[in-house]
C-alpha cells in the first residue's frame, strides 16, 4: 500500500468543477444552490491507499530477469557443455506492505467514527504506541476490518489485540491516578464496541453487559469531576445511553446516582440526553411490571406513555422541512440521525403497545394496538431506503446503517403483526446484509423470528 496524502472530501461534482466544496451532508451547499442532487462522496480510503504491490513486483521481476539472464550466460561460458543443468531462478520477494494496524485504523476512523459515538477519537493523539487507549483503538479498528474482508487471520488478530487491551487497561484501574482518567474510561467503551462488532445473535452479551457495568463503575468513580469538561460531559453521555438501554434490558430502574448526574448535565442543551426521560419512564414502567405491577395501573401508564411517546415523535419534520430548517441550523446533525431518532420513538412506541394488548381486557384496545404496531412496523421497514440508497451510501457510515439491525428485528419479532409484515422486514434484513456485508444481519435471517431483539443483544449496534 503507497499513502497518497490527504484525500480531497469534494463530492463527485465539486471535484469535477474544481470549485471548494462544504462537504455538508447528504447534499453539499455547491449542489443545493444550483438545484441539483449531490452525487455524493468518494470512499476517503480508497483514496488513501492505492495498492502498488502488482507494479512494484512486475518492475523487481524485470530487473531479476535481466540480472539473471546476466548471471547464466557467465555460468554457461565457464561450464563444460556436460556439466550444466537446467537453471531456476531464485524466487522474487513481494514488495512490503505497510502494517495492518496503520490500515485498520485509517479505515475505522475514516469509515466507522463519523457519525458515530465515538466521533471524539478524532481529537486525540497517540504518542506512546503502547498506550491502552491504541491498543483499545487497534483491537476495535481491527475488527472492523476483519469484517470487511471477511478475514478469519485479521480476527484472530483483532482477538489477541483485544485480550492484550484487557490487560493494559486492568494494569490502569490499578492506579487511582489512571483509573479518572477520560482515556481509561474510553478504552472500557471500546472494549464494549468491539463486543458489539463481533456479536452473533442468540448468544449471551455478557461480555458487552460486563463493559457496560465498568463504564458505569468508572463514571460511579469520578462522580461530580464528570461534569468538569466538555469531553468528560460527552463520556457521561455515552455511558447514560448504554445504561438505560441496560435497564431496557433487565428490566431494572436506571442507578438513582447516575440519574442525578445526568439532571445535572442536562442544564447544559447541547449535552441533553435525547428521549432520555420517556425512556426512563418506560425502563420503571417495566421494572414495575416485573415486581407486580396492578394490571389496570400498567394499562393506564403505558397509555399515557405511548401518547407522550408519540408526541415526541412529532418534534421531527418530514424530509423536506427538514433538510430546509438543517441548513438554517436548527438541527445539528443530517436527515438520517433524524431518522434514527423517529426508528427509536417507534420501537418504543411498539414495545409499549406490545404490553398493553398483553394487558387489556378490551378487544377494543388490544385491537388498537396491533393496529398502532402494524403502522409503526410499516415506517420503519419504509425508513430503511434513508439508509442504503445508492447516494446515501457513498456518505454514510456503517454505524448509522447497523442501527436498523434492532428496529427490523422488532418488527420481525413482534407477535402483533402478520405474516406480511413479517416477510417486508425479512426483505429489508436481506437488503441490509447484501449492501453492507454485515455478518448480523446474515445470522437474524436463518433465527428463529421470534426472538426477542432487545434481550438478545441487538441494542449493541444501536449504541455503537
Amino acid at each position: 500500500m503507497v499513502y497518497r496524502g490527504k484525500p480531497s472530501a469534494a463530492c463527485f461534482l465539486c471535484r469535477e468543477r474544481r470549485i471548494k466544496c462544504d462537504t455538508r451532508r447528504p447534499q453539499c451547499s455547491q449542489c443545493t444552490n444550483r438545484s441539483v442532487t449531490c452525487p455524493g462522496y468518494k470512499n476517503p480510503l480508497d483514496q488513501l491507499f492505492r495498492d502498488e504491490t502488482e507494479s512494484v513486483t512486475k518492475r523487481i521481476q524485470a530487473k531479476g530477469k535481466k540480472h539473471d539472464t546476466k548471471r547464466v550466460r557467465k555460468v554457461q561460458n565457464e561450464t563444460p557443455p556436460s556439466s550444466r543443468s537446467s537453471y531456476s531462478p531464485p524466487a522474487i520477494p513481494l514488495a512490503p506492505l505497510e502494517p495492518i494496524e496503520d490500515i485498520a485504523i485509517a479505515n475505522f476512523m475514516l469509515s466507522h467514527i463519523p457519525d458515530s459515538r465515538f466521533d471524539y477519537l478524532s481529537t486525540f493523539s497517540f504518542s506512546h504506541p503502547s498506550s491502552p487507549l491504541l491498543t483499545a483503538i487497534h483491537a476495535a479498528s481491527l475488527a472492523v476490518l476483519a469484517q470487511d474482508r471477511r478475514s478469519t487471520p485479521l480476527l484472530l488478530r483483532a482477538r489477541d489485540t483485544y485480550t492484550r487491551a484487557l490487560a493494559s487497561i486492568n494494569t490502569a484501574l490499578r492506579a487511582p491516578s489512571l483509573a479518572t482518567q477520560n482515556e481509561t474510561l474510553i478504552c472500557v467503551l471500546l472494549l464494549g464496541l468491539y463486543e458489539a462488532l463481533l456479536y452473533i445473535p442468540s448468544k449471551p452479551a455478557r461480555q458487552w453487559t460486563t463493559h457496560t457495568d465498568g463504564a458505569l463503575a468508572l463514571v460511579r468513580l469520578r462522580g461530580r469531576a464528570m461534569l468538569d469538561s466538555p469531553m468528560a460531559r460527552k463520556l457521561l453521555q455515552q455511558v447514560c445511553h448504554l445504561t438505560l438501554v441496560r435497564s431496557l434490558r433487565s428490566n431494572t430502574r436506571m442507578p438513582p446516582d447516575l440519574l442525578d448526574l445526568a439532571a445535572e448535565m442536562e442544564t447544559d442543551s447541547s449535552c441533553r440526553v435525547p428521549l432520555g426521560g420517556v425512556t426512563q419512564r418506560i425502563a420503571d414502567l417495566l421494572a414495575s411490571i416485573q415486581e407486580g405491577m396492578d394490571g389496570e395501573d400498567v394499562i393506564e401508564v403505558t397509555a399515557r406513555l405511548d401518547e407522550e411517546m408519540k408526541g415526541v415523535g412529532r418534534m421531527m419534520p418530514e424530509r423536506g422541512e427538514y433538510e430546509t430548517e438543517w441548513r438554517e441550523g436548527r438541527f445539528p446533525f443530517p436527515y438520517f440521525r433524524a431518522v434514527q431518532f423517529k426508528n427509536t420513538c417507534h420501537m418504543l412506541r411498539i414495545l409499549l403497545n406490545e404490553i398493553l394488548y398483553a394487558h387489556a381486557k378490551s378487544a377494543m384496545v388490544q385491537q388498537r394496538a396491533v393496529l398502532a404496531v402494524e403502522g409503526l412496523a410499516a415506517t420503519i421497514c419504509a425508513s430503511v431506503t434513508q439508509f442504503t440508497s445508492a447516494t446515501t451510501m457513498t456518505s454514510l457510515s456503517k454505524p448509522c446503517a447497523a442501527s436498523l439491525l434492532w428496529p427490523l428485528f422488532s418488527v420481525r419479532g413482534s407477535e402483533l403483526l402478520s405474516s406480511a409484515s413479517h416477510a417486508n422486514a425479512l426483505e429489508q434484513l436481506r437488503g441490509l446484509g447484501d449492501a453492507l456485508r454485515m455478518p448480523q444481519a446474515e445470522v437474524l435471517l436463518e433465527e428463529p423470528w421470534r426472538i426477542n431483539a432487545l434481550r438478545e443483544g441487538l441494542c449493541m449496534f444501536y449504541l455503537s
